[in-house]
């Protein structure tokens, strides 16, 4: 929560960066959230692209990532980052907010779900053919006999969900005040209302945190 960190830039004046990160965690003993928390993820992306292209015409190619390091037991994150002009800042904020209060408001459809988990499925069974995987999937297995069973269960935890799990992953961990919003804009540009704190609505004044220069 609170305001956007604001930096500034000195290269071309319609260039802008902004990115909302919500932190998750880390570590192999929840390591089926870290799969489901990857649907989540791409329903995000999904909305995110769909929307952003049919409001501000498309150009922009917009990512949502999750992020788990399975070597700690904290740090991770679901992010949203693009580039876009600076005049569309804050349509950008405004609207990767809207979808984050959606997933957290209401479960997806059915269909909407279908379309991440099924190429998931795909992808998975079509890299399990490939020595490399098994390989990579088995490493540190000697050491840890518990990643047999999260590699035994990795179909099932990135393709087998439901809309109720969706949505109770969404209220878990992208809460409107658990949100860190950074805007990156070019020297000159105004900041926009949406880099505000969100509790503070789309009427307040000038951000804070703003920091110094980017060089």
């Amino acid at each position: 929560g609170g305001p956007a960190t604001v930096l500034r830039h000195k290269g071309d004046a319609d260039q802008a960066t902004v990115v909302i990160a919500w932190p998750t965690s880390g570590g192999r003993t929840n390591i089926r959230e870290s799969r489901q928390l990857e649907i989540l993820a791409q329903l995000f992306n999904n909305r995110l692209f769909e929307q952003l292209r049919e409001q501000a015409g498309a150009s922009y190619a917009p990512q949502v990532r999750n992020d788990w390091p399975l070597d700690f037991d904290n740090g991770g994150n679901i992010a949203t980052i693009a580039q876009v002009q600076p005049e569309n800042v804050e349509k950008f904020m405004s609207l990767a907010q809207q979808i984050a209060d959606d997933l957290v408001a209401k479960p997806v459809t059915d269909d909407e779900l279908n379309r991440i988990t099924e190429p998931l499925k795909q992808l998975i069974s079509r890299a399990s053919t490939g020595n490399a995987f098994w390989l990579s999937m088995l490493e540190g297995v000697s050491a840890d006999r518990k990643r047999v069973g999260q590699v035994r269960s990795l179909l099932g935890d990135y393709t087998v969900t439901t809309p109720a799990e969706m949505q109770a992953l969404a209220a878990r961990y992208l809460g409107r005040d658990k949100a860190w919003r950074l805007v990156v804009l070019p020297e000159n540009a105004p900041v926009p209302q949406a880099a505000l704190d969100p509790a503070q609505g789309p009427e307040g004044g000038a951000a804070e945190g703003v920091v110094a220069a980017a060089e």
